[in-house]
């Protein structure tokens, strides 16, 4: 009886003792500031939100769509943080967690006053969307990065997902809610684990875009140098596997950031790059050629890409290295307006499409220089001194 008494004693002094040990370690988690969504403030952007620049702020702003996201990251069960919705003060090391958009870019080829008048299943163009999860800890003086993760994504577009010339709400929440949203939860847990600086110290300085690509379009220039810069920190992370510093093509080493709550607007600190890449958008070219064993007429499409890599002592390495990627489809006859519309907007994609592939390959030369591919993608550069580039850039990079 005495041995059942003690073990009846044990047992409860046990589970108190596990009881305030979870009661201890749930106070001694780390604290991560919810910030909620975010934009990058464009030059000169006047309005925290723009439906032409970004179409989604709308909807992220939306507070039925801030409170469910919000409540799912509360819900995150970690032993080392936790998720609040704000903070007393930022002091100390407060640690903050926003999801910015730093791109969105809804490329239509067609005229958009013509799409009412078009088949609702037709093929009118693509909506793409970078956006950076950035973990940034505050103090009195500055918001300064932690960690960061930057991702980019496209979807087709079709003449239904448009009203009144504008994308419609429907679009862009089936675009996030399915596509996007459960990517953002998993990267807001895992920049938060690796929260320590381990990082890459390159960025994108600048982009140049040739005159003939989206001519006298202002609009469509600036969403290429954005989403250019925006792809290359996004393959160049995944080929390093530590973060890139989010693209700030103004070289100011900060980042300005418009929230819904205006209150929350700030600057982000970045960390000071010490490689700096300049890009090019060279003119696209294309040719028809005739398939000498079927008799029918081929298309190429060529994308070509310029690149410089600048060290820390300011040494030019490439300095203005092109190369080339190619896709080739076989012409069609256009029957219909819907068929040329659409024969436009496959046109187009197969140039930016061949730009993704460049970006991606050009990242792995950078950790990997490849002779054989650097032999059939230069353009008009010698493949010896890029490929001795090439491991310059690698050893400048080695840490």
């Amino acid at each position: 009886m005495k041995r059942l008494q003690s073990y009846f004693f044990l047992s409860a002094f046990l589970c108190g003792v596990l009881f305030e040990s979870d009661a201890h370690a749930a106070d001694t988690k780390r604290q991560v500031v919810w910030d909620g969504f975010s934009f990058a403030a464009e030059n000169a952007q006047k309005e925290k939100c723009s439906d032409k620049v970004h179409p989604s702020c709308g909807y992220l702003f939306a507070r039925d769509v801030e409170d469910r996201f919000a409540l799912k990251l509360y819900a995150v069960n970690d032993d080392k943080y936790v998720f609040s919705g704000g903070s007393d003060s930022d002091q100390g090391e407060t640690l903050h967690l926003t999801i910015t958009v730093s791109l969105e870019w809804a490329n239509v080829v067609v005229p958009l006053e013509s799409i009412s008048a078009l088949q609702q299943d037709t093929y009118v163009g693509q909506y793409r969307l970078c956006s950076t999860l950035m973990l940034y800890s505050a103090t009195t003086t500055r918001y300064l990065i932690e960690n960061a993760s930057g991702k980019c994504f496209v979807k087709a577009l079709f003449a239904k997902d448009f009203e009144n010339m504008t994308v419609t709400r429907s679009f862009i929440s089936n675009f996030i809610d399915n596509g996007i949203e459960n990517i953002w939860l998993a990267e807001a847990s895992q920049i938060i684990a690796r929260r320590q600086k381990n990082y890459k110290s390159i960025t994108v300085s600048s982009v140049n875009i040739a005159p003939s690509v989206y001519e006298k379009d202002d609009f469509k220039r600036e969403r290429m140098r954005i989403y250019v810069a925006e792809k290359i920190s996004e393959e160049l992370s995944n080929v390093f596997r530590k973060p890139i510093i989010p693209p700030s093509v103004s070289g100011k080493g900060a980042m300005n950031l418009s929230f819904g709550d205006e209150s929350r607007n700030r600057t982000i600190t970045l960390w000071p790059a010490k490689n700096n890449l300049h890009l090019s958008v060279e003119p696209f070219r294309n040719r028809v050629v005739e398939d000498k064993k079927s008799g029918r007429q081929v298309e190429f499409f060529y994308s070509i890409l310029k690149m410089t890599h600048e060290t820390p002592s300011g040494k030019k390495l490439l300095d203005g290295a092109a190369f080339y990627q190619a896709s080739q489809r076989r012409v069609l006859a256009s029957s219909t307006t819907e068929d040329a519309n659409s024969e436009k907007v496959i046109k187009d994609a197969f140039y930016i499409e061949n730009i993704d592939k460049l970006l991606s390959n050009i990242a792995i030369q950078m950790k990997d220089p490849d002779k054989k591919w650097i032999d059939g993608s230069v353009y008009e550069s010698d493949p010896k001194l890029v490929a001795k580039g090439f491991l310059q850039i690698k050893d400048a990079l080695d840490d």
